[in-house]
């Protein structure tokens, strides 16, 4: 599992680029970032695959689409591809798995995959998930900023220009790793940029930079450390 901690966003005009993380940097609440998508494993119980939309039921399906054209707008809606998800029949989990009665949160019915082409590089190929209860209420919301009002919340930065704005910061960009994810506490899109400062046989432990993925001049540090 990793624990990371988060600092609020640092404006580069208030720092000298190639500074390299301090205390202050790193005070703030802890907030995860969201990035890719998943499948929830259920043990023994397999859940449904749908291969498309016409998967899910209909009445979900109304709900999921004027939900995600309210929150991105229909420009951005047009661009998103269904690439996978789950339907989960509750009752049927439980007697598979009476464990999944104890789950300290609530199991979503669907999950949805959507995937929006962000530039040419394969890593601006970002993946979102959006999960909703049995009667279509939104569980967890896509992860994706709110674009109904500003679609150029998605216009970002290329990987290349990301990884050379981190070189600014003092990283070791060729051993370091890139991702875009999304920031909820702050509604963007984020290029993470992340290195390892300590290894051991079974855990280790990375310094992170946060680069807002539209205005890279905004950004903020992290720390994660994670077992193997």
């Amino acid at each position: 599992m990793l624990k990371r901690k988060l600092s609020p966003w640092v404006p580069i005009s208030a720092l000298a680029m190639a500074v390299a993380p301090t205390a202050s940097l790193w005070a703030g609440p802890e907030r995860d970032t969201i990035s890719d998508c998943g499948y929830v494993y259920y043990g023994d119980y397999e859940p449904k695959e749908p291969r498309s939309l016409r998967g899910f039921p209909k009445g979900i399906r109304f709900k999921v689409v004027t939900h995600l054209r309210a929150r991105l707008g229909d420009a951005v809606f047009a661009r998103l591809r269904y690439t996978g998800g789950q339907v989960v029949d509750i009752d049927r989990l439980h007697k598979v798995n009476p464990d999944s009665m104890e789950y300290e949160w609530v199991v979503p019915t669907y999950l949805l995959h959507f995937t929006i082409e962000l530039g040419s590089d394969p890593a601006e190929r970002y993946c979102a998930e959006i999960t909703l209860a049995a009667d279509g209420t939104v569980l967890d919301d896509i992860a994706l900023p709110k674009t109904a009002d500003d679609p150029g919340r998605l216009a970002i930065v290329p990987k290349a220009k990301a990884v050379a704005v981190a070189a600014t910061h003092d990283i070791p960009v060729e051993r370091a790793w890139t991702q875009l994810a999304y920031a909820p506490a702050f509604d963007c899109l984020e290029w993470l940029v992340g290195y390892k400062v300590d290894e051991h046989l079974s855990s280790f432990r990375e310094h992170v930079l946060h680069l807002d993925a539209v205005d890279p001049s905004k950004y903020r540090w992290s720390e994660q450390v994670g077992d193997y």
